[in-house]
């Protein structure tokens, strides 16, 4: 992980900071996050729009929680990082690659399925998180296209909060 590069991060007691321009972007609500998809473990197509998402302006990127992703994601860009799963044990291998933020959810892929994740799951998946992950601070994200409260939750390793609660 290339800690010590203040284009990405800052290192400062124990936690990170991200990039100020992430955070400017989401406290303007004008972030661009590309996802590459939670079931996407094709490394030429990850490279793919993880280039696409650096080259087009994207805020940062994000991908399924697997190290040898972020690994090379890594390589490509110097956009931030969000790993993406329902399985909070593949963060600890995504955030010991590199990984810049957390994500649980990305639901959209299980819809089709007929998956739906209810409040009472999604905050087992949370405490889980947090339990495996205890430097992590949470915030409330909301999933598209479902209509389910609270559709989701996501994180990211600082000491400070970084979205508002979104209520729809």
């Amino acid at each position: 992980m290339r800690q010590n590069d203040p284009t990405i991060c800052q290192i400062r007691e124990d936690f990170m900071t991200l990039h100020p321009s992430l955070q400017s972007s989401l406290s303007r609500g004008n972030a661009l996050k590309v996802i590459s998809g939670l079931t996407n473990f094709n490394a030429d197509r990850v490279a793919a729009i993880v280039n696409a998402a650096d080259r087009g302006g994207a805020t940062f990127v994000d991908l399924a929680a697997d190290p040898n992703l972020v690994r090379l994601a890594k390589q490509l860009t110097r956009l931030p990082i969000c790993v993406s799963a329902v399985e909070p044990e593949q963060f600890v291998t995504a955030v010991e690659a590199g990984a810049d933020l957390i994500e649980i959810g990305n639901f959209d892929a299980f819809y089709a399925q007929g998956r739906r994740f209810e409040a009472a799951e999604v905050l087992e998946l949370t405490h889980r998180t947090r339990s495996l992950l205890p430097q992590i601070t949470p915030f409330r994200h909301r999933a598209a296209h479902s209509g389910a409260r609270p559709t989701g939750a996501a994180c990211r390793r600082t000491g400070q909060r970084w979205s508002r609660h979104h209520s729809n």
